[in-house]
């Protein structure tokens, strides 16, 4: 009786990659990361979170920040792609 793995008949592995999964997560690490590098750069933001399917969304404080949040993204990854929205302000009530 020979012990061990009998390679000649074959062996057959299936491997399944939760996607859903392992975008999430990535997305969550991306979060973390622009947080910090947010912080370190000393640029205001009023909140990051990312939807779960496919962004991470930065809201900043003041919309004159923008172009140095886009420079240290960049400067992180060049691959990055990034899209800039304006948010219309609500009228303050007196």
């Amino acid at each position: 009786m020979s012990l061990g793995l009998d390679l000649r008949g074959g062996v057959y592995f299936l491997y399944e990659v939760d996607v859903k999964g392992a975008v999430k997560q990535l997305l969550g690490s991306m979060e973390r990361d622009f947080r910090t590098l947010l912080r370190n750069e000393r640029i205001p933001y009023t909140g990051i979170q990312h939807d779960g399917v496919d962004a991470v969304t930065i809201e900043l404080r003041d919309a004159a920040d923008a172009e140095r949040t886009t420079a240290a993204l960049r400067k992180q990854d060049p691959n990055i792609t990034l899209t800039t929205t304006r948010l219309a302000r609500e009228p303050r009530s007196s």
